[in-house]
């Protein structure tokens, strides 16, 4: 639930202050490096443009996300 509250309040916000912005569906991950790894580099590939990433509550190592694929995306 907390999450959920989170995510009302994120998209509430950008609605209020940034309504130029499109924002996605939200990814769920289940906090599996390999899923957000190839889920990342999916959005990356389908959305070129993104102009960010909004990660709540991640206990995951950031830095596992990005290796040799890394590079392609800059």
């Amino acid at each position: 639930m907390c999450q959920e509250r989170a995510e009302i309040s994120f998209r509430s916000c950008f609605r209020e202050y940034a309504p130029e912005f499109q924002l996605l569906e939200t990814l769920i991950s289940l906090e599996d490096i390999h899923l957000v790894q190839v889920a990342t580099l999916d959005l990356l590939k389908r959305h070129p443009d993104l102009a960010g990433i909004y990660v709540w509550r991640w206990e995951l190592p950031r830095v596992q996300l990005w290796n040799h694929d890394e590079a392609r995306y800059r």
